[in-house]
């Protein structure tokens, strides 16, 4: 799919009436090389939310520059957009939002979960977005739920809170997040450095043990190539006795013989991963 052209004839406003004219844009489309004359009927949901949503942010962009205002309110709320997009067109408004409207507080609302987690893990390390989730309540006995804005729970990482349940002793909470931890730093190990994982259509679906073996792998291969390495060795075998001792018991009925000693060596070995000194590079492959 191809714009050729966004014919715009104008726009004005009454305020007497409170009027507003000329509110159409009409794009001009060309796919395969062909002009597409009905556009709305012929292309289908994810290319006319990709559609409207390019127009939109260069609407948001143009506005921006106006020299008539040199203070524009900078406020970009997106609700539920990219749902019916595959993944590969996700990741890159994350990059636009990032490059082209860095001035901007911006919103971004989903029900997806699924979105919702992939927008988190690939923004944590920006250092400018925080991450929420809004819960629903009952309001009464036959009243539906609704959500409420104190019920608004903060992303918070995954170690700070599993180091809270340990120091209370409530170990089989703390073993929770600490996988958490495990598996989100493994998610984004593999993600910055272009690690090769066996393909899912829900990437959450890939378990934490071939997300390591992944990692492994390029570990072995950077070695044998007699570069640097990537993984500090001293790793692996902590998170190996991690892994085999309290990982993979943490969220089955053995976890409640799980002792505050080898929760906090899991918890220490996970932090010890995510801070790693290895000068991963991030959006490239490491060959």
């Amino acid at each position: 799919m191809r714009i050729v052209k966004l014919d715009y004839a104008g726009s004005s406003y009454a305020k007497n009436t409170k009027e507003l004219t000329g509110k159409t844009i009409v794009p001009e489309i060309e796919f395969n090389g062909k002009k597409v004359d009905k556009y709305q009927d012929f292309l289908n949901e994810a290319r006319l939310t990709a559609l409207a949503l390019s127009v939109f942010l260069a609407a948001v962009s143009l506005a921006d520059s106006n020299p008539a205002d040199p203070a524009p309110l900078r406020l970009l709320v997106l609700d539920d957009v990219l749902i019916g997009l595959d993944l590969n067109n996700r990741l890159p408004l994350l990059e636009l939002l990032r490059n082209e409207f860095p001035q901007h507080q911006i919103l971004l609302f989903t029900h997806d979960l699924v979105w919702f987690e992939i927008a988190r893990e690939h923004t944590t390390d920006w250092g400018t977005w925080n991450h929420a989730r809004l819960f629903e309540e009952p309001t009464g006995p036959d009243e539906p739920h609704l959500p409420r804005f104190e019920r608004i729970k903060p992303n918070m990482d995954d170690l700070k809170v599993a180091d809270g349940y340990i120091r209370i002793g409530d170990l089989r909470a703390a073993a929770v997040y600490v996988r958490a931890a495990y598996e989100a730093t493994l998610r984004n190990i593999c993600d910055k450095n272009g690690i090769e994982v066996v393909f899912k259509a829900n990437p959450k679906e890939v378990k934490a043990d071939a997300l390591w073996r992944g990692i492994l792998r390029r570990h072995a291969a950077r070695m044998k190539g007699k570069k640097l390495e990537f993984l500090d060795p001293t790793l692996i075998p902590r998170l190996s006795a991690v892994r085999s001792a309290v990982l993979n018991r943490l969220s089955h009925s053995g976890a409640s013989s799980l002792t505050a000693t080898e929760l906090t060596a899991a918890w220490q070995t996970v932090r010890d991963l995510r801070n790693s000194t290895v000068p991963f590079q991030k959006g490239k492959p490491i060959a």
